[in-house]
C-alpha cells in the first residue's frame, strides 16, 4: 500500500473545497471550471465557445456526470451547509490537536521508529524532515480528534430521525458509539503496532538485503507506518459500523449469518490490500482479526440490532398514523 495512492488525500481535498468554497457556491464553481475546460478544448478544434446555458443543455442531453453531480449539489445544498458546519467544528478541534501533537513530535517519532529500531533511517531532501514533522502532527491530530469527528457526524445524522422512538434509540447509540469508536480504533492501532508492523518491517528489511544495503528514507518510512496504523484502526471499526447499519435497518443478523462465505472473501481482499507484504503469513495475520471482528459485529447486530418484529411494528405504526391522518379528510369529503 503506497502513500501516493492514499484515498485520504482525495477525501481531504474534497473536505477542504467544501469548507473553503461552501455548498452554495460549489455547484456554480464546478460548472465554471468544467465550462472553461470544455471551451479550451473547443478552441483547440477551432470551434466557438459555449455559454453556460448552452453547456447545460448539452450536458443534460448527453447524460454528462457533471450535470448529475451539479444537480445533486444544488438539491443537497441545505444538507451540505449543515455538514459544513459540523466539519468546521471538527476542523477547529483537529487544528488544536495537531498543534499540540507538534510539540510532542520528537517523542512521537521515537515511538514510530521503535518497531524498526534496527533500521538506519535517513533523509535525502532539505525540507524532508520539516514536511515529515507536519505529516506526523496532522495524522496524530486527526486520531486525537476522532471522537469529535464521530460526534459531529452523528449530530449531522440526528435530524433525519422522525419518531420519538428513533430519536431515543439514536441518542443511546450516540452515547455508545463515540467511546466505542475510540476503543476499537485504539485496538486496531495496538494490533498494527505490536503485532503486524514488527513482522512486516523485518520481512521487508531482510528481503533483498544480500543484494543491496537497506537504508530507508524517514519520510517514506513514516508514511508507510502511519498508513498501516490508520487503515488497520479503521478496519477495526467494522463491528460498530455493522451495528449502526443494523440499527438503521440496512442489514440484519440473518443476512450477515447467511453471507458468512462472502464475508470471508471480502476479509481476504481487504487483508490483501492492507497487508504491506505479499507473503501469506502476514496476510493471514490480518485476516484472522478481521474475521473475528466480523463475528463480533454479527453478535452485536443479533443482540442490539433492529429485529424484524421491531421493524414490522414500526411500519405498522407508521401505517396507522397515515390512516388516522387520512380519516378526517375523508369525513370532510363525505360531509
Amino acid at each position: 500500500m503506497e502513500s501516493g495512492t492514499n484515498p485520504l488525500t482525495f477525501l481531504f481535498m474534497a473536505i477542504v473545497v467544501l469548507l473553503v468554497i461552501g455548498p452554495e457556491k460549489l455547484p456554480a464553481a464546478i460548472e465554471q471550471v468544467w465550462l472553461a475546460i470544455e471551451n479550451f478544448r473547443r478552441q483547440g478544434n477551432d470551434l466557438p465557445p459555449r455559454t453556460l446555458s448552452e453547456a447545460r443543455k448539452t450536458w443534460k442531453r448527453s447524460g454528462s456526470p457533471i450535470y448529475a453531480i451539479v444537480g445533486g449539489l444544488y438539491q443537497g445544498a441545505e444538507h451540505l451547509s449543515e455538514l459544513r458546519r459540523r466539519l468546521m467544528w471538527t476542523a477547529i478541534v483537529m487544528f488544536g490537536t495537531a498543534l499540540v501533537s507538534l510539540f510532542f513530535a520528537s517523542y512521537i517519532f521515537e515511538v514510530l521508529k521503535q518497531p524498526a529500531d534496527y533500521i538506519t533511517l535517513i533523509f535525502l531532501k532539505p525540507a524532508e524532515m520539516i514536511l515529515t514533522y507536519f505529516k506526523v502532527g496532522l495524522m496524530c491530530g486527526f486520531i486525537v480528534a476522532l471522537p469529535m469527528l464521530v460526534y459531529q457526524l452523528l449530530l449531522f445524522i440526528y435530524p433525519a430521525m422522525e419518531t420519538d422512538k428513533e430519536r431515543s434509540n439514536f441518542r443511546m447509540l450516540m452515547i455508545v458509539a463515540v467511546p466505542s469508536a475510540v476503543l476499537f480504533f485504539v485496538g486496531g492501532l495496538a494490533f498494527a503496532y505490536f503485532v503486524l508492523l514488527p513482522f512486516a518491517l523485518r520481512y521487508l528489511f531482510q528481503f533483498g538485503a544480500d543484494i543491496a544495503q537497506p537504508q530507508w528514507a524517514i519520510s517514506e518510512y513514516i508514511s508507510f507506518v502511519l498508513n498501516i496504523l490508520f487503515w488497520i484502526g479503521a478496519a477495526f471499526e467494522t463491528p460498530l459500523l455493522m451495528l449502526v447499519l443494523s440499527r438503521f435497518g440496512v442489514i440484519n443478523a440473518d443476512q450477515l449469518k447467511a453471507g458468512r462465505k462472502y464475508a470471508v472473501i471480502v476479509v481476504a481482499v481487504v487483508a490483501a490490500v492492507i497487508t504491506p507484504t505479499p507473503d501469506p503469513f502476514n496476510m493471514a495475520l490480518v485476516m484472522g482479526p478481521l474475521y473475528m471482528l466480523f463475528e463480533l459485529g454479527l453478535i452485536f447486530t443479533r443482540i442490539f440490532g433492529k429485529r424484524k418484529e421491531e421493524d414490522k411494528s414500526e411500519k405498522d405504526d407508521d401505517a396507522d398514523q397515515g390512516t388516522d391522518e387520512e380519516e378526517p379528510a375523508t369525513k370532510e369529503i363525505e360531509s
